[in-house]
């Protein structure tokens, strides 16, 4: 057997930003962190493939958009499709209604309530989590750009900030992380 697949290796720190790390539940200064992404073949490394991006939490080292909530353009394709199953359960009613071995009630009871049920819960329960999720990252002050958050270092000015010790650009704009 064959196992194919990719390492995250050589971190690099090459900014920094203040963001909500959504597996600590609190505001933090994320690094971000530069990888080279390493193929390999059972374990094996075999060839850099190319780099990856990532804002990591300095207390968790978990990437701050680990649990982040989903798009609401994708609950909203799976009420549709909730809408969808309601229509092929009607359509396979309509069609066997004249058999007399169907069992109309069984057919009807799952097409008029599950998948509707399923898709309007998954809506709301979504909503809620994006809604609060918006409040804590509005919450998040931006960084001021004056002093390095990592090392305590006197910033040169410069478009962006540019910390001269730990060699990092820190980011002073507001907003999710993406």
């Amino acid at each position: 057997m064959l196992h194919v697949g990719y390492y995250k290796m050589y971190g690099r720190r090459v900014a920094c930003r203040a963001a909500w790390c959504t597996t600590c539940k609190r505001p933090t200064v994320a690094e971000g962190m530069e990888y080279d992404r390493i193929m390999h073949v059972c374990f094996i490394p075999l060839a850099r493939t190319g780099q990856a991006f990532a804002w990591v939490c300095p207390i968790c080292r978990k990437d701050v958009n680990r649990h982040r909530p989903k798009d609401p353009r994708a609950i909203r394709r799976m009420a549709r499709f909730g809408w969808g199953m309601l229509a092929l359960a009607l359509l396979i009613a309509a069609l066997n209604w004249r058999n007399p071995g169907f069992d109309r009630t069984g057919v009807l009871c799952f097409a008029a309530g599950m998948p509707f049920f399923i898709g309007l819960a998954e809506y709301w329960h979504r909503q809620a989590q994006g809604s609060r999720h918006e409040q804590d990252v509005a919450s998040v002050r931006p960084l001021k750009g004056d002093r390095c958050p990592l090392c305590e270092h006197a910033v040169a000015a410069g478009r962006p900030p540019r910390c001269g010790r730990c060699d990092v650009v820190i980011d002073t704009e507001a907003g999710p992380v993406d």
